[in-house]
């Protein structure tokens, strides 16, 4: 398996064996999420374009893709060419196939920056996180999506992770609270308090 990272306008694959990241190539924008889609590296950029990365030949294809900054950008899974998902400060997920170099479909979920997404193992659900400290359950056909629950924190949601059977989901942000969240209806199961601290990543262990 390959591991890639990105800083500014650097991405880099992780080389395991000796613990070091190598620089495959600089770029002229600031990247703001990476995700693999098909055979290529894709990566969200600050001035609204996609740079699509062949990791084999690191040659960089540049696509203009909106005028607003994208922040996050997920593969959509079961996709029938490659596909990926990207939100930003406009609040607008855009489902953007790399194949025509074109948006496919538009989900329209607030007004506020979408922080975090995610897919459910299936790819029939998706989960956005944004800064009016919304949580947003949607199903999805094909390149459709309709609104089926939502639920909220006190302030701006930064991250979401899912548990390995989708049936669990956590969000946290700066109200220092990881909530969890029954992902079919977006009932609250739970909640832990944090240290005061904004929360602006997290990763779940699968035991």
């Amino acid at each position: 398996s390959s591991y890639f990272s990105a800083v500014d306008g650097c991405i880099g694959r992780v080389d395991w064996s000796t613990q070091r990241v190598e620089t495959i190539t600089k770029i002229d924008a600031q990247v703001r999420g990476l995700a693999l889609a098909g055979s290529h590296l894709v990566a969200a950029c600050a001035d609204g374009t996609v740079r699509v990365v062949d990791p084999t030949t690191l040659d960089v294809t540049r696509i203009q893709v909106t005028d607003f900054r994208l922040k996050v950008v997920r593969t959509v899974p079961n996709a029938g060419t490659p596909t990926v998902l990207l939100g930003g400060d406009s609040g607008e997920l855009l489902m953007f196939d790399l194949e025509k170099r074109d948006v496919s479909s538009r989900i329209r979920n607030g007004e506020e920056w979408v922080r975090d997404c995610l897919f459910n193992t299936a790819g029939d659900a998706l989960f956005t996180a944004d800064d009016d400290g919304r949580v947003r359950a949607w199903a999805r056909s094909q390149d459709k999506f309709a609104l089926t629950a939502e639920a909220s924190h006190s302030h701006r949601v930064w991250c979401l992770a899912l548990d390995e059977g989708s049936s669990r989901l956590f969000s946290a942000g700066n109200d220092s609270v990881i909530r969890v969240w029954e992902t079919a209806s977006l009932k609250q199961l739970n909640l832990y308090e944090g240290d005061g601290s904004w929360i602006r990543t997290m990763s779940l262990r699968q035991d």
